[in-house]
């Protein structure tokens, strides 16, 4: 018997829906096997947010440096 895992979580629990054929589906997510869900899209999102909050706090203690400098000279 082949494992199947969730594209959208990751879980490998699957119960067959009568509600929809005897289809497959995630029992952590509710998504059916082959379909991607909504969730998906929104990982990528909080990477980047990280990363842009990073170079913020960068810019922004580089810009706190420079100034301590001018006020110094």
């Amino acid at each position: 018997m082949p494992t199947y895992q969730c594209n959208n979580c990751g879980g490998r629990s699957f119960l067959a829906d009568r509600a929809l054929a005897g289809r497959m589906i995630c029992t952590d997510c509710g998504t059916p096997i082959g379909q991607r869900g909504k969730i998906q899209l929104n990982r990528n999102l909080g990477k980047t947010n990280t990363l842009n909050k990073t170079w913020v706090y960068i810019l922004i203690a580089l810009a706190v440096i420079l100034w301590i400098i001018a006020i110094n000279s």
